[in-house]
Protein backbone atom coordinates (compact mmCIF):
# COMPACT_ATOMS: atom_id res chain seq x y z
CA UNK A 1 0.00 0.00 0.00
CA UNK A 2 2.53 2.95 1.28
CA UNK A 3 6.15 2.51 -0.21
CA UNK A 4 8.09 2.11 2.96
CA UNK A 5 5.39 0.46 5.13
CA UNK A 6 7.15 -2.43 5.91
CA UNK A 7 9.91 -1.33 7.58
CA UNK A 8 7.95 1.26 9.71
CA UNK A 9 8.54 2.06 13.30
CA UNK A 10 5.57 0.60 15.83
CA UNK A 11 4.31 4.13 17.32
CA UNK A 12 2.90 4.25 21.35
CA UNK A 13 -0.77 5.57 20.31
CA UNK A 14 -1.73 8.50 22.08
CA UNK A 15 -5.54 9.46 21.92
CA UNK A 16 -4.37 13.19 23.09
CA UNK A 17 -5.46 14.74 20.21
CA UNK A 18 -8.49 13.35 17.68
CA UNK A 19 -6.16 13.08 14.82
CA UNK A 20 -3.48 11.07 16.36
CA UNK A 21 -2.25 8.08 14.46
CA UNK A 22 -4.82 8.63 11.90
CA UNK A 23 -2.95 10.72 9.56
CA UNK A 24 -0.83 8.57 7.51
CA UNK A 25 2.43 9.50 4.92
CA UNK A 26 1.62 9.14 1.45
CA UNK A 27 5.23 9.05 0.36
CA UNK A 28 6.40 6.91 3.34
CA UNK A 29 3.76 5.37 5.12
CA UNK A 30 4.64 6.56 8.41
CA UNK A 31 1.86 8.47 11.17
CA UNK A 32 1.72 12.42 11.25
CA UNK A 33 2.64 13.79 14.78
CA UNK A 34 1.24 16.75 16.06
CA UNK A 35 4.70 19.40 16.67
CA UNK A 36 3.82 22.66 18.78
CA UNK A 37 6.55 24.89 16.53
CA UNK A 38 7.48 28.90 18.57
CA UNK A 39 9.58 30.63 16.26
CA UNK A 40 10.23 33.73 17.35
CA UNK A 41 7.50 34.29 19.60
CA UNK A 42 4.80 33.35 16.89
CA UNK A 43 3.16 29.87 18.40
CA UNK A 44 1.59 27.81 15.39
CA UNK A 45 0.82 24.01 15.55
CA UNK A 46 1.64 21.98 12.31
CA UNK A 47 1.80 17.78 11.81
CA UNK A 48 4.52 16.62 10.35
CA UNK A 49 5.86 13.02 9.04
CA UNK A 50 7.83 10.90 12.10
CA UNK A 51 10.08 9.82 9.64
CA UNK A 52 11.05 13.81 8.25
CA UNK A 53 11.01 14.58 11.72
CA UNK A 54 12.87 11.96 12.94
CA UNK A 55 15.62 11.95 10.06
CA UNK A 56 14.86 15.10 8.09
CA UNK A 57 13.98 15.89 4.36
CA UNK A 58 16.37 12.97 2.69
CA UNK A 59 14.45 10.51 4.11
CA UNK A 60 11.25 11.55 3.29
CA UNK A 61 9.75 14.82 1.22
CA UNK A 62 5.86 15.02 2.63
CA UNK A 63 4.97 18.43 3.43
CA UNK A 64 4.22 19.89 6.62
CA UNK A 65 0.50 20.55 7.41
CA UNK A 66 -1.08 23.54 9.24
CA UNK A 67 -3.05 22.02 12.03
CA UNK A 68 -5.92 24.65 10.73
CA UNK A 69 -5.70 23.03 7.27
CA UNK A 70 -5.88 19.41 8.38
CA UNK A 71 -8.94 20.41 10.61
CA UNK A 72 -10.99 21.90 7.87
CA UNK A 73 -9.97 18.94 5.18
CA UNK A 74 -10.87 16.41 7.86
CA UNK A 75 -14.46 18.36 8.76
CA UNK A 76 -15.16 18.64 5.30
CA UNK A 77 -14.69 14.93 4.35
CA UNK A 78 -16.59 14.34 7.29
CA UNK A 79 -19.42 15.85 6.19
CA UNK A 80 -19.13 14.97 2.48
CA UNK A 81 -19.72 11.39 3.89
CA UNK A 82 -22.70 12.06 5.97
CA UNK A 83 -24.40 14.86 3.14
CA UNK A 84 -26.59 12.22 1.45
CA UNK A 85 -28.76 13.95 -1.04
CA UNK A 86 -32.79 13.18 -0.97
CA UNK A 87 -32.43 11.23 -4.55
CA UNK A 88 -29.72 9.11 -3.58
CA UNK A 89 -31.07 8.04 -0.29
CA UNK A 90 -34.74 7.52 -2.01
CA UNK A 91 -32.62 5.47 -4.36
CA UNK A 92 -31.14 3.19 -1.24
CA UNK A 93 -34.43 2.97 0.44
CA UNK A 94 -36.02 1.18 -2.89
CA UNK A 95 -32.81 -1.15 -3.78
CA UNK A 96 -33.65 -1.82 -0.05
CA UNK A 97 -37.06 -2.57 -0.50
CA UNK A 98 -36.98 -4.76 -3.64
CA UNK A 99 -33.93 -7.40 -2.23
CA UNK A 100 -36.63 -7.13 1.18
CA UNK A 101 -39.46 -8.34 -1.58
CA UNK A 102 -37.34 -10.19 -3.70
CA UNK A 103 -36.39 -12.41 -0.05
CA UNK A 104 -39.42 -12.61 1.07
CA UNK A 105 -40.85 -14.35 -2.47
CA UNK A 106 -38.10 -16.59 -2.67
CA UNK A 107 -39.04 -17.62 0.81
CA UNK A 108 -42.63 -18.31 -0.03
CA UNK A 109 -41.35 -20.07 -3.22
CA UNK A 110 -39.79 -22.40 -1.02
CA UNK A 111 -42.71 -22.67 1.57
CA UNK A 112 -45.41 -23.39 -1.35
CA UNK A 113 -42.70 -25.70 -2.94
CA UNK A 114 -42.42 -27.68 0.03
CA UNK A 115 -46.31 -27.84 0.57
CA UNK A 116 -46.18 -29.55 -2.74
CA UNK A 117 -43.98 -31.98 -2.16
CA UNK A 118 -45.22 -33.15 1.15
CA UNK A 119 -48.85 -32.90 -0.41
CA UNK A 120 -47.50 -35.45 -3.41
CA UNK A 121 -46.02 -37.59 -0.23
CA UNK A 122 -48.90 -37.78 1.22
CA UNK A 123 -50.88 -38.81 -1.79
CA UNK A 124 -48.23 -41.49 -3.12
CA UNK A 125 -49.23 -42.86 0.61
CA UNK A 126 -53.14 -42.73 0.06
CA UNK A 127 -53.27 -45.13 -2.93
Amino acid sequence: MFSGEENKKRRVYSSKYALSSLCVCAKCGDVYRRIAWNNRGVHSVVWRCCTRWENGPSACDAPTVQENELQSATVKAINKVFSISDEVLDMLKNNIREIIAGNNLSEIEMVDKRIADKQAILLTLLK
